[in-house]
């Protein structure tokens, strides 16, 4: 969400689609809150419980076979960490911390604690 904001602030039209009933705002309300607000007065269209099936050079085919057109679209779908590239580092170092969701798929406010208390760690050291 917020890289649409971001986008329509630079000019662009933007379009979210959103395949279920709501966008996630992380487990972070008040901040998901905000953003909501943000996109409606930048004028950016939220389409929930919109499925796109295909993307190609013109724009995004909807399951309801509609066409939505687009000169760049974005595919956003969540993240999975690569533990076997982020292993392969540990070993460069004497103290190797991972935090969010490197150890744990959470949300933003489960993360952003983890980092804080990495950090404290760290100062001690």
């Amino acid at each position: 969400m917020e890289l649409g904001l971001y986008l329509s602030q630079l000019g662009r039209q933007v379009t979210i689609l959103e395949k279920t009933s709501r966008c996630s705002d992380g487990g972070n309300n008040m901040q998901g809150g905000v953003v909501r607000r943000e996109l409606k007065k930048a004028g950016v269209t939220l389409r929930l419980r919109t499925e796109a099936t295909a993307v190609d050079d013109r724009g995004v085919t909807l399951a309801d076979g509609s066409r939505l057109d687009a000169d760049t679209v974005i595919y956003a779908a969540g993240r999975t960490p690569r533990r076997a590239e982020i292993m392969a580092l540990s070993g460069l170092t004497d103290r190797f911390l991972m935090v969010g969701d490197c150890v744990s798929p959470k949300n933003v406010m489960a993360a952003t604690g983890a980092a804080w208390a990495q950090a404290r760690m760290i100062g001690r050291y």
